[in-house]
Parts: C-alpha cells; structure tokens; sequence
C-alpha cells in the first residue's frame, strides 16, 4: 500500500513538473543546447534564451539565415515590455518552431521611429510556427 501512495505521490509531482511555466524576469541568456540544424535545432529552453534571440537580431548581430530554433517550455513574460526583434535591416530568417508552446503574459511595445510589432518585428524568408501568443498588452509610442 505504501508503495502505491508512493508511485500517485510521485506520479502527480511529475504531471506538475511537466505543466511548469517559466517566468521572464527580463534578463537574457544564450542558448547551451542544439546546433542550429533541422535534426538538432537550438533549444529555446526559458524566456531569457528567447530574449536572447531577439537582442542578437535586432542590434544585427546575426539574421539566422536558415538557423533552427525550438522552444521547449511554456512561458510567462511576466507582463514585461517586448520589444520586437528585427528592423528593416536587422531581420529574422531563421526557423522558429514553438513547439505548440504558450507564450503568455507578454506587453507588445511598439518602438519609434519604425513601428515593428510582434514577437518577431521583421522577417525575410523565415518560417515561425506552432507558436501559441496570449497577449497581455498593446503599448504604442503614439501619445
């Protein structure tokens, strides 16, 4: 009998684990896993990886031209401001694959002078897919 209320025990701890949401506290951090390829894409694993992504693109560090992403938890943005990556000259082209996985909480900020808004503010010849976008906000530099 112990043994069972051992197994539901452990068994239950391990749905909640599995269900966790990952909070942004607005820092970024690169990604440690993957290659960038379709079989082994970089792993978006928190928010601050995601943010990550999105600073490298839009100061021009890298388009990611053909480069492979996959987020691998649900996230919360904990209602911090988003600033979308890419501009006309900084751009997203890479493979973004949500994986089915919730973005939540997030405060779309739309920038000034170029009013690009969104998870990804410009793209050219990239694919972003499975995403799954619970906006929290709308902020515009109109006033």
């Amino acid at each position: 009998m112990k043994k069972k209320i051992l197994f539901f025990v452990a068994a239950l701890l391990g749905i909640c684990n599995a269900s966790a949401v990952v909070k942004w506290d607005g820092t970024t951090e690169a990604w440690t896993k993957g290659a960038g390829t379709k079989s082994s894409p970089y792993l978006i694993e928190n928010p601050k990886h995601l943010a990550y992504l999105a600073d490298m693109v839009y100061v021009g560090i890298s388009h990611y031209n053909g480069v492979y992403f996959k987020q691998t938890e649900d996230f919360d943005m904990n209602g911090q401001a988003w600033i979308p990556s890419g501009t006309a000259d900084n751009y997203f082209s890479g493979v973004y694959d949500g994986n089915n996985k919730m973005i939540q909480n997030i405060v779309l900020k739309e920038t000034s002078p170029v009013q690009y808004v969104g998870l990804f503010g410009y793209t050219v010849n990239a694919t972003i897919q499975n995403v799954r976008l619970k906006i929290k906000e709308y902020q515009s530099s109109a006033n």
